[in-house]
């Protein structure tokens, strides 16, 4: 099964025959089975045709729709919904129970710092001249981690895990060329190369997020951890906290390894944004990543719409 992108300006998807065609300007018309498509990421900058969207959903082969200029989500394909409305009348009800909420809350929390943990222990045995700040942020991801059964409720549990967030971007901002600028998290608009990847990287991981739980019965917009908000895909969010970490640890190496470099980026009236030639080196690297999670957020996906249906 192979991922789809498609952002070139001027391009055309369509369907036919059960069959993705894409024609880009100035290149020869191709196409794939839609059986072995997995999923298709394309910009505002591309026509598509509505053969082209209904054969996708009628194959379940989800797309996201990225703005051309802000390269943020602006629609999904989904296909069609899950049949069983009963994962997600229990999803709703547990929703509002308090400790309900809270023990999946805990469990979102604590796979997170683990992992944050995780990568910044392999970057330290990588990088030992950065130790300072390594051992710095680990001390304060254990301080987190020690606290998580302490809060008695989301809120203050949202603090530890805000705490573990910034420890985490603290070891990045450590590891990454200083030429970067990296300083922290800074999410619209991006303003440096690091802020960029890692905000592209989240719409992509965050589109994987909303198809798993749609994909297993579940309403993405019913969370545990993040509490239901108008126009917010709450559970999604729940499900890429424990993700963020491998985020960050890819982005590391992309930049340490020099697959992406500054000359990958450019600088718009909303921040930096990745060139033509950024995204065509992103892209591909990102299936490296995006692969294994999405394996691990469809397994936290049907294990969520399981402890829901048998809880109800």
């Amino acid at each position: 099964m192979i991922t789809v992108y498609v952002d070139r300006r001027g391009s055309r998807i369509d369907s036919r025959g059960g069959r993705l065609y894409v024609e880009a300007p100035g290149a020869r018309e191709g196409n794939l089975p839609l059986k072995v498509i997995e999923r298709v990421v394309l910009t505002t900058a591309v026509d598509v045709t509505g053969r082209a969207l209904a054969g996708l959903a009628a194959e379940g082969v989800p797309a996201v729709i990225l703005g051309a200029r802000t390269q943020e989500a602006v629609a999904f394909v989904l296909g069609p919904a899950h049949k069983d409305a009963t994962i997600r009348l229990g999803q709703a009800l547990r929703a509002q129970d308090p400790s309900w909420c809270l023990r999946w809350a805990r469990r979102f929390v604590r796979a997170k710092i683990r992992r944050e943990q995780r990568w910044i222990r392999n970057a330290l045995a990588a990088v030992p001249a950065k130790r300072y700040r390594l051992t710095g942020a680990l001390r304060d991801l254990e301080t987190c981690l020690g606290g998580i059964e302490e809060p008695a409720g989301l809120d203050a549990l949202r603090g530890l895990e805000g705490a573990a967030a910034r420890a985490g971007f603290d070891a990045l901002a450590a590891l990454v060329p200083s030429d970067l600028r990296f300083n922290g998290r800074v999410r619209r608009p991006p303003p440096d190369p690091v802020n960029a990847a890692l905000s592209l990287g989240a719409t992509l991981l965050h589109f994987d997020a909303v198809r798993a739980a749609y994909g297993a019965g579940l309403d993405p917009f019913i969370g545990f951890y993040h509490q239901p908000a108008y126009g917010r895909a709450s559970l999604a969010c729940d499900l890429v906290e424990p993700t963020r970490p491998e985020l960050n640890r890819w982005v590391w190496r992309l930049f340490a390894d020099r697959e992406l470099r500054p000359s990958h980026f450019g600088r718009t009236g909303d921040g930096v944004r990745l060139t033509k030639e950024g995204r065509a080196v992103f892209y591909p690297a990102y299936e490296r990543l995006g692969r294994p999670l999405r394996r691990m957020l469809r397994r936290m996906a049907y294990g969520i719409a399981r402890a829901v249906a048998s809880d109800a």
